[in-house]
């Protein structure tokens, strides 16, 4: 059995039945090198989504699948598993300064719900994300508590 080699399907393989290696690769991606591929080579410089099909010059390098920033063709992968246009999370206000804005009454982080176009290029790494998600859940959770603040009236210590 060879080792990973770092290449796309290739010519004449069907995505569908990818080597090993490949979908290995694809399951552990965190899609953090994504680019716009150019090969001075060929004249036509689109591929096919590797989710949907679309024509695009989108690449995830980590990963190295072309995947489109767009909604999947008729909302379908190639499966034929359905996809919404759009989806929205919750995500904490932020004041201008960066820090987390805060309910003045009960000192909780305050939320928002930020919408956004779910493109192939998400739904490819969205599994590998919920991965991390859940790994660094307890890391987020410590830095979302209760802030410190610094009063002006309180008198610090000094160190000897």
């Amino acid at each position: 059995m060879g080792g990973i080699t770092g290449t796309t399907p290739g010519k004449g393989k069907s995505v569908m039945k990818s080597h090993a290696e490949f979908v290995e690769r694809c399951v552990n991606c965190d899609g953090i090198f994504p680019s716009v591929k150019f090969d001075p080579g060929k004249k036509e410089q689109r591929m096919s989504c590797n989710v949907c099909e679309h024509k695009t010059t989108h690449f995830c390098w980590k990963c190295r699948r072309y995947l489109c920033n767009e909604p999947p063709k008729n909302g379908k992968d190639r499966d034929g598993r359905k996809y919404p246009k759009r989806f929205s999370v919750k995500v904490p206000k932020l004041n201008i300064d960066g820090s987390l804005q805060r309910d003045p009454q009960d000192n909780h982080v305050i939320f928002q719900t930020g919408h956004g176009v779910l493109s192939c290029y998400l739904i490819a790494h969205q599994d590998q994300w919920k991965k991390m998600y859940e790994n660094k859940q307890a890391a987020v959770a410590v830095s979302a508590g209760p802030s410190r603040t610094s009063s002006s009236n309180t008198k610090r210590r000094r160190r000897s």
